[in-house]
Formats: C-alpha cells, sequence, structure tokens
C-alpha cells in the first residue's frame, strides 16, 4: 500500500508540480481567498454551523479563515475587505 502524503507534501506538490506550470499557484490563492472569505463572512452572519466535516467548531474553523485572509492581505494576495 502507498504511504499517505501529508497534507503539507500534498499542497507543496499542488503548487509546485503542476501540469499547467505556475498558472497553478494564483488558482490556489484565490482558492484559499475565496472560501476563506465565505467562511468568515457566514460565521459573522452566524450561518456557520459547523467547520469542516461538521464537527469541528465553527468559531475555530472561522479563526482559520480569518488566519489565511490576514496573511493572504499581509503579502499582498488580497485585498482588505471593509
Amino acid at each position: 500500500m502507498k504511504k499517505r502524503k501529508t497534507n503539507e507534501q500534498v499542497v507543496k506538490s499542488i503548487m509546485a508540480f503542476s501540469r499547467r506550470g505556475a498558472l497553478i499557484q494564483p488558482f490556489v490563492i484565490t482558492a484559499l481567498e475565496k472560501y476563506s472569505r465565505m467562511v468568515v463572512e457566514a460565521h459573522q452572519k452566524g450561518e456557520l454551523r459547523g467547520g469542516a466535516f461538521g464537527f469541528i467548531d465553527a468559531d475555530a474553523w472561522a479563526d482559520c479563515g480569518q488566519e489565511i485572509l490576514e496573511k493572504l492581505e499581509q503579502n499582498g494576495y488580497a485585498a482588505k475587505k471593509e
């Protein structure tokens, strides 16, 4: 049985070894931004009932989204949303 890669290995593989080359990188960054905004906004509206798979605390899941947005914004990859 093939050993399963870690999450970090999978993300690195996606970012570094795409059949589309470097085009994959802005795709992944955009996906991170969009999903993170969706989670944070749903949480602010009280619509987030559970994080991933329904058993992760919604506050913790939304905070993960907020952290990603902050890091993207700090590095110029996302505009700060008012």
